[in-house]
């Protein structure tokens, strides 16, 4: 019998079916792979997820005004959906120009590379710039 998952082998091994007959490795896969589904689940958190259907022509709308954003479409759904519970969802870019910037303030009071430097505050300015334009545009 050949075994891809090496997880799976120390667990029929364990179990001391390796040498048995086919049905109670079977048995014995069935139990592992029970085992590794609740465990996946438990590991998986609390997250809940909501589904929803739209026509093409709702997606495609939703699809440009996510793209003229500069979001993905999960991160602009999810960020729709929490704005009417007065949560607010970070935008990506933003905390990425945060980055930025701390990493440029970081390397200017070492007084040390000033291209990287120059070149992680152009970027920043780039993404604050393309987050006020669209917004500017409606």
């Amino acid at each position: 019998m050949r075994v891809r998952s090496k997880p799976l082998y120390e667990y029929l091994l364990r179990e001391g079916v390796l040498g048995g007959t086919p049905e109670a490795i079977a048995a014995a896969r069935l139990r592992y792979r029970q085992e590794y589904k609740r465990d996946w689940k438990r590991r998986r958190g609390r997250k809940k997820e909501i589904r929803f259907a739209v026509t093409a022509s709702q997606f495609e709308a939703v699809r440009l005004r996510a793209e003229t954003r500069g979001l993905k479409l999960a991160a602009y759904v999810r960020s729709l959906a929490l704005e009417g519970t007065g949560e607010r969802v970070p935008d990506d870019r933003l905390l990425r120009a945060l980055q930025l910037v701390g990493m440029a303030l970081t390397a200017a009071t070492r007084g040390t590379d000033t291209a990287r430097m120059r070149a992680w505050l152009a970027e920043a300015e780039a993404l604050l710039l393309g987050m006020v334009r669209p917004a500017t545009q409606n």
